[in-house]
């Protein structure tokens, strides 16, 4: 579900910037796109590509799900939430 709101986040930035992004589109390509516009902080490149990863990791190997990665999960959504309402 994490990763779900960073691709609901850059959704929603790329549709507010102009960035083309869909179902055609991957995660990692969309992310570059909205970089490539708005240079966005490290901090925050850093968190989109966390959450991408973490849930990538989730997805396709049964026995990476740990309690760590998923805490990690949850705070490093929380801080991209809490940067994209304040930005």
């Amino acid at each position: 579900k994490m990763r779900q709101l960073g691709e609901a986040i850059a959704q929603n930035i790329a549709a507010r910037v102009g960035v083309e992004y869909g179902n055609d589109i991957k995660q990692v390509d969309l992310l570059r796109d909205i970089d490539y516009s708005l240079r966005l902080d490290d901090n925050v490149r850093d968190a989109f590509h966390t959450l991408r990863k973490l849930g990538n990791t989730a997805t396709h190997e049964f026995d990476s799900s740990s309690h760590r990665d998923a805490l990690k999960s949850m705070m490093v959504g929380h801080a991209l939430s809490m940067w994209f309402h304040s930005t």
